[in-house]
């Protein structure tokens, strides 16, 4: 993923700034706006679904942005690779 952005960042996109790789992820599902007193309970939940499960590799897939009438906004990839485990 670092690569791929890498790339990016060389091309003409003056307004938009960059996140630290360690901020990037990978939306599973979204949840909407939670209130903080909830985390907790998100998180006991998500560990135990998640329990059992094993590694797997995914590989960034196409690209594209979310614009707004000022321009591109979000830079989003799509996953390939071993992608079943998400499926399920």
């Amino acid at each position: 993923m670092q690569g791929a952005i890498a790339a990016a960042m060389g091309s003409e996109a003056p307004r938009l700034r960059w996140s630290r790789p360690d901020g990037l992820h990978l939306t599973l599902k979204f949840l909407g706006e939670q209130p903080r007193s909830k985390s907790g309970d998100i998180d006991r939940a998500l560990r135990e679904a998640v329990k059992g499960s094993r590694a797997f590799e995914l590989i960034v897939g196409h690209a594209a942005v979310f614009e707004d009438k000022r321009g591109p906004r979000v830079l989003h990839a799509g996953v390939e690779g071993d992608t079943e485990p998400l499926l399920s």
